[in-house]
């Protein structure tokens, strides 16, 4: 007893040299370097410290047993290293081991989540409607929608025609903006004035490209040309160029009508219309337009005009030269020629969607994803718009 109490007096043990009143929270005795915390109490805390991670299924189990493997080797050289006054700085780097690895394991669990979240098959239901620009109108009659549907056969596309008449890009868009369709088809890009009118709605619009149309410049056979160059459709919609004599004095003198759709884009053409361009509400109206007045010229999509046999398609020239290259070859759409730029007018087609959390954002998603699959590309094709995946 005598001894122990010298022990104590010296406040240092003599076995392992601790002073006792250092440290009053110490982990080992204070006489002696017998550990205070067992090898059960140290695998208690690391057990507590990890857990399991709450609301995870069995796909979880393959990165808790590597973190739970990792943990215990860690522990155990803890164990063998552990000799009196330097279990401090391993116990430090253990709390500091098991919260990296904690959240190391708890991103890839979430990050296999994730990625088997997005492989799931999206099932959407409900009446869709959309509408937008009439250059459309040739994938639903390829069959897109009959495709959709396929798809999700619980999903209904229904077209909504505007009360205006205005089947132009710029009011599809107004009315998407104005929730009246769930996605619209757009023959250009969203303009800066329709980004903020989302904003100010309190979402934002989601333009996703599917193809690239060739536009093409046609009339009827009264005309005495089959070639322009760029700068002269420029002139011709302005007005610059009002009689055909002017493209070539001898040919007989013919006004030149132009007739074109309400604000319709014409992709990379500076079309400044003249006070004499005639505006028409749709592209079959223009078409019927041309075919019976003489002297009459228009543009619209590839798509709408191949198989007119009582229009005449002009051959194009970039600007003012006259390298003219055929929008058709062989009754076909000259892809190639769109495709490396030597047809000088085109543009993209997109589809538009709300991004506001509402079904009809999954839906405009799903429908986009389909038309920019290989399936949906093929109906592009096979509708005479290019393929741009």
């Amino acid at each position: 007893m005598a001894k122990l109490n010298s022990l104590v007096k010296s406040k240092v043990c003599p076995k392992c040299g601790f002073d006792m009143h250092q440290n009053e929270g110490a982990f080992e005795c204070e006489i002696c370097s017998t550990p205070l915390i067992s090898k059960e109490f140290l695998v208690k805390k690391v057990s507590d410290i990890k857990g399991d991670l709450p609301g995870k299924k069995d796909n979880d189990a393959a990165p808790k047993k590597i973190f739970h493997s990792f943990i215990w080797i860690k522990l155990q050289r803890l164990l063998l290293e552990y000799n009196g006054n330097k279990i401090y700085l391993p116990l430090i780097g253990l709390v500091v081991l098991l919260t990296s690895a904690t959240v190391f394991t708890t991103s890839i669990i979430a990050n296999n989540s994730s990625r088997i979240d997005k492989s799931k098959e999206i099932d959407i239901s409900g009446l869709a409607n959309y509408g937008g620009d009439s250059t459309f109108a040739p994938l639903v009659a390829e069959g897109l929608n009959k495709y959709v549907e396929s798809k999700y056969p619980n999903l209904k596309l229904r077209y909504t025609k505007p009360v205006n008449n205005d089947f132009s890009s710029a009011n599809g868009i107004e009315m998407l903006l104005n929730g009246e369709l769930s996605f619209a088809y757009s023959a250009r890009p969203l303009s800066d004035e329709e980004y903020r009118n989302a904003q100010i709605r309190g979402f934002k619009l989601k333009q996703i490209a599917i193809a690239v149309d060739g536009i093409s410049v046609f009339s009827n056979f009264w005309t005495p040309t089959s070639k322009l160059n760029f700068e002269q459709v420029e002139q011709i919609f302005s007005g610059k160029i009002d009689n055909w004599n002017q493209i070539d004095p001898r040919f007989e003198s013919m006004p030149i009508v132009p007739i074109a759709v309400n604000n319709e884009n014409y992709g990379n053409l500076n079309l400044k219309e003249s006070s004499t361009t005639i505006k028409l509400p749709t592209h079959t109206d223009v078409i019927q337009r041309v075919i019976n007045t003489r002297g009459g010229i228009s543009l619209a999509s590839s798509s709408l005009v191949q198989n007119q046999r009582s229009l005449k398609v002009y051959s194009l020239a970039n600007d003012n030269t006259s390298n003219y290259i055929n929008l058709f070859s062989n009754k076909k759409l000259n892809i190639a020629a769109i495709k490396e730029g030597s047809y000088p007018l085109t543009r993209r087609l997109f589809v538009v969607y709300r991004e506001d959390g509402s079904n009809d954002q999954i839906t405009g998603e799903t429908i986009a994803n389909l038309l920019t699959s290989s399936e949906g590309q093929e109906i592009i094709n096979n509708s005479n718009y290019v393929p741009i995946y």
